[in-house]
């Protein structure tokens, strides 16, 4: 593409008292990058929203500024300023003068802690509201701002459009939707070339149009007869190819992937952060495991979720995992390379039009945290030549970065390595010796489903193999299958108060930090919002909760019969109870013990990597994968560098098994309640020799 390179600055006008990460009341601006999901989306038959690339791209497309506090407002229908009635849930003298109707017309005005300035010469921003997600009775205002030469803030409006209506809005909703363009959209389309004919006309357009358009009918002719599936004219475009299977998209994309945030010294001067832990590759051919540049890593997306603790990020999501401590960053080389964005940080400046601050190029010199980076850089076989590139993409002397490569490379310590290098690649030729023999079994591509097997064919065939099974039968004489419902638990145990994740919407390591996301609720409450939800990941019942929820309804267990022919019942009390809407999501993760997942209630949809498929799956931190399951699509017969990925669909009354080391992504069809075993008869004591609970 021939244009010149889109730069973004963006300036902290706000002491950091104000960021939501500095207080302790619950409010605080926050920012972070566009999320792909959507609520709405989530509740469409089987997802099929998402299969609509030009949403999914758009919903992911620039940075979110979330809303400070949680309000409700209520406009009296008068068009005069200062005639919406504003309830703050908290610190209300902090946030009604951020947050007010300073321009009447029932709209609401939020004054930003930002500055956004652009670059190239004729540069824009887009702000608009957080798009493809809607509000009740309140409509966002869009603006197009001349960003490469503003130098003042700006407002975010919403249009009240009812009076006397209240309207929410909850504190770290997304506010407004930022998109930085490379160019002036307004003179772009004065200077457009424009033309208008019959579709006929073209030869080629008409017999491309027409194949598409008889896969479309051919689609919704099996969507009318119930057998809604992925069709080849939705995969084309999600492949950048034609209805004729031709590929003219040379610049084609399927995940927008949040550029890295580069913190320049004043800002970072005053953020108080712990150094960020460098992901290190678990494949020694990648120069850092990460969302971009990782020869291992699956061709789809990486996760949006992150998976280092919260206290070791500085902002949110994408943009804490980017940056260092104490005016140095240590980022990741792939990114640095990739990205000229930078931020900086102007303390206790006015809120609304003051002269920016032009950025200064760092003067970085080179620390002992950044040798230890150029250690592990060229420790897991990166090219010294683009550890160089990402030191002076970052501000280093490229002499004095060279050096320091030079004097890594010669250090006797960094040679003694070798020996651990050779270690680990004899370790990966042994798992891609693993994968490649699995491959060949004439079951590798699925997952098979068997009717009451027998012990010794499951110990046999799966358990002691690695392979996953879907297992049907074994559930029949569960007094559970004849009495749950949510009507049961509601009468039964309404009153009483269970233990849940809450608020997980809110944030983004929600599996690693659960302790943050507890709550403590009556079960009728639970129930009922199980019952008004649309579908959605902000509440969920799960396995973390069990201690607590086992006191609370030791009942449920009666209705329980631990499976005799695979499972040790001496325990009572045996197994994990989850409970949640359609809509939950457990992001893609492997266990450290065999596992069997028992359907009550409701469907799940399970994506499956094999074990040995680790090395492939961006697992670097943890148990943790980066891998995006809710946009990576089943690839059972994969690419040899490619991760294996099966899906299944698991009913009620089913049981799966999820052999130690699988790494997979589950997610909530309807209302579902599964219970979870790993007291198996046979030795799953694997947890006892495991060590790596840190980045790996």
């Amino acid at each position: 593409m021939n244009h010149s390179q889109l730069e973004v600055m963006i300036y902290q006008i706000v002491d950091d008292t104000m960021l939501k990460k500095n207080r302790t009341d619950g409010t605080g601006w926050e920012w972070g990058w566009a999320d792909l999901q959507r609520d709405w989306m989530d509740a469409s038959t089987n997802r099929f929203a998402y299969r609509c690339l030009p949403l999914s791209i758009v919903n992911q497309t620039g940075w979110w500024i979330k809303n400070p506090v949680g309000f409700t407002a209520t406009w009296r229908g008068v068009s005069l300023p200062g005639t919406i009635d504003f309830q703050f849930d908290g610190a209300a003298d902090t946030w009604s003068g951020w947050i007010n109707n300073q321009f009447g017309g029932g709209i609401i005005t939020w004054n930003t802690p930002f500055l956004f300035r652009t670059r190239p010469e004729g540069s824009r921003l887009l702000v608009c509201g957080p798009v493809n997600q809607f509000k009740t009775y309140a409509q966002p205002l869009t603006a197009l701002i001349e960003s490469d030469w503003m130098s003042m803030s700006f407002t975010m409006n919403w249009k009240i459009v009812l009076p006397n209506q209240p309207v929410r809005f909850d504190a770290g909703e997304p506010l407004f939707q930022a998109i930085p363009l490379v160019s002036n959209v307004c003179s772009d389309l004065e200077a457009a070339s424009v033309t208008y004919q019959k579709l006929t006309e073209d030869l080629e357009v008409y017999r491309a149009y027409q194949a598409w358009n008889e896969g479309r009918r051919s689609f919704h002719v099996q969507k009318a007869k119930g057998e809604v599936k992925p069709d080849d004219w939705q995969k084309d475009y999600f492949h950048g190819r034609d209805a004729l299977g031709q590929a003219p998209a040379t610049v084609h994309m399927t995940k927008v992937k949040p550029p890295p945030v580069r913190f320049l010294p004043q800002a970072l001067s005053s953020l108080e952060t712990r150094p960020q832990p460098l992901a290190g590759s678990s494949a020694p051919s990648a120069v850092l495991d990460g969302p971009r540049g990782s020869a291992a890593g699956h061709p789809q997306a990486s996760c949006p979720f992150s998976h280092e603790p919260q206290e070791h990020q500085t902002m949110s999501r994408q943009i804490g995992a980017e940056v260092a401590e104490a005016r140095r960053a240590r980022p990741r080389m792939d990114d640095l390379v990739q990205s000229q964005i930078v931020a900086t940080s102007v303390a206790s400046v006015a809120m609304e039009q003051q002269p920016a601050p032009a950025p200064a190029r760092a003067s970085i010199r080179v620390n002992d945290d950044w040798r230890r980076w150029i250690a592990e850089n060229l420790m897991l076989e990166g090219a010294p030549e683009d550890v160089l590139a990402a030191m002076t993409a970052a501000g280093i002397d490229h002499d004095e970065a060279a050096r320091e490569i030079q004097l890594a490379q010669q250090s006797p310590y960094l040679k003694g390595s070798e020996l651990l290098s050779n270690r680990l690649r004899k370790r990966n030729w042994l798992i891609a010796t693993y994968r490649k023999i699995n491959r060949l079994h004439p079951s590798s591509s699925e997952i098979e489903r068997r009717h009451k097997l027998s012990r010794q064919e499951f110990l046999r065939d799966y358990y002691t193999t690695n392979r996953p099974v879907i297992i049907s039968g074994m559930m029949d004489d569960w007094p559970a299958m004849r009495k749950w419902n949510l009507d049961f638990f509601h009468e039964r145990f309404g009153e009483r108060e269970i233990e849940v994740q809450m608020g997980r919407s809110a944030g983004t390591n929600y599996e690693i930090e659960r302790e943050k996301f507890i709550s403590k609720i009556k079960f009728s409450q639970f129930i009922e919002m199980i019952r008004s939800s649309n579908g959605t990941n902000d509440f969920y019942l799960t396995a973390n909760n069990n201690s607590s929820n086992k006191k609370a309804l030791p009942e449920l267990w009666d209705d329980i019969i631990q499976v005799p022919e695979y499972l040790d019942g001496s325990d009572r009390f045996g197994g994990f109870f989850w409970m949640g809407p359609a809509g939950t999501i457990t992001p893609f993760h492997h266990d450290l013990t065999n596992n069997f997942m028992a359907q009550v209630i409701g469907r799940k949809r399970i994506k499956i990597a094999p074990s040995w498929d680790m090395p492939l799956m961006n697992n670097d931190y943890h148990v943790f994968s980066r891998i995006d399951g809710r946009v990576t699509d089943p690839n059972p017969r994969p690419a040899t560098e490619e991760p294996q990925i099966l899906e299944c669909l698991l009913n009620a009354g089913e049981i799966l098994f999820l052999p130690i080391g699988c790494l997979h992504f589950v997610e909530g069809v309807e209302t579902s309640v599964t219970i979870s075993f790993t007291n198996f008869v046979f030795d799953n004591n694997f947890s006892s020799f495991y060590s790596t609970y840190h980045r790996v």
